[in-house]
């Protein structure tokens, strides 16, 4: 059983497909992370990028303030 409170829903293809999909009652997301990576609905992967980019720089500003401490 799943719980759908946890559970996300990314459905991947054209828009030409997603107009076959008649069911209002899908709770579909945007992005979803799975295996550690974000995946989002065009596969461009600009969350998962845009998180590594932050998560290098707060990384890199951290070791510079502790160096010059």
């Amino acid at each position: 059983m799943l719980n759908s409170s946890n559970t996300e829903f990314l459905l991947i293809g054209l828009s030409k497909q997603f107009a076959k999909i008649h069911n209002s009652s899908l709770n579909t997301t945007h992005s979803a992370r799975n295996l550690g990576l974000i995946f989002d609905e065009h596969l461009t992967f600009s969350d998962q990028i845009s998180l590594s980019s932050n998560l290098a720089i707060t990384i890199f500003i951290s070791f510079a303030v502790s160096v010059h401490t």
